[in-house]
């Protein structure tokens, strides 16, 4: 009788044990991909910066250059 209350009582604590590893794995799986998709969104945020700087620049550029052939030749920039 005894030899089984020990047996059940090992049986118990191996499945804690086991779920509790579990547990722990399923949180630093759950911490790895949040730190994936920040990255993935920081990566997207200086994509999408990038991308308006670049084309401010070239709106820039574009009213320069419609400034400085207008008419006359005469330019009207402000720096």
């Amino acid at each position: 009788m005894l030899v089984l209350v020990l047996v059940l009582v090992l049986v118990l604590v191996l499945v804690l044990v086991l779920v509790l590893v579990l547990v722990l794995v399923l949180v630093l799986v759950l911490v790895l991909v949040l730190v994936l998709v920040l990255v993935l969104v920081l990566v997207l945020v200086l994509v999408l910066v990038l991308v308006l700087v670049l084309v401010l620049v070239l709106v820039r550029d574009q009213a320069r250059r419609a400034d400085t052939t207008h008419a006359g030749g005469a330019s009207h920039r402000f720096c």
